[in-house]
């Protein structure tokens, strides 16, 4: 309506990717500004977490991609990465 104000929300931008069959890849966030990163890799699976203020704020997972519905909401939510984790044990923080 005209004369009423609003509040702009930046977006969260992803990106997802898939070439073939076999190489998959979702990452969201800005992975440039974090204080921890929790990394899960199996075999050709590599996932990474971007934490600031025990916050989930960016993710890239590469070869498995079925979490990133649950990662994209996480992030956007910036939900607690020890509520994210809780059931996530393959996980360990790297930095």
């Amino acid at each position: 309506m005209v004369g009423d104000s609003l509040e702009y929300t930046e977006p969260n931008l992803y990106t997802s990717l898939q070439l073939g069959g076999e190489i998959k890849l979702f990452s969201i966030g800005n992975i440039n500004e974090y204080h921890d990163v929790y990394e899960y890799i199996h075999g050709n699976i590599h996932h990474k977490l971007f934490v600031e203020d025990n916050k989930l704020t960016a993710a890239i997972l590469f070869g498995d991609t079925r979490d990133m519905g649950k990662v994209k909401t996480a992030v956007e939510n910036k939900m607690a990465i020890d509520e994210y984790l809780k059931d996530k044990s393959n996980y360990r923080k790297v930095q």
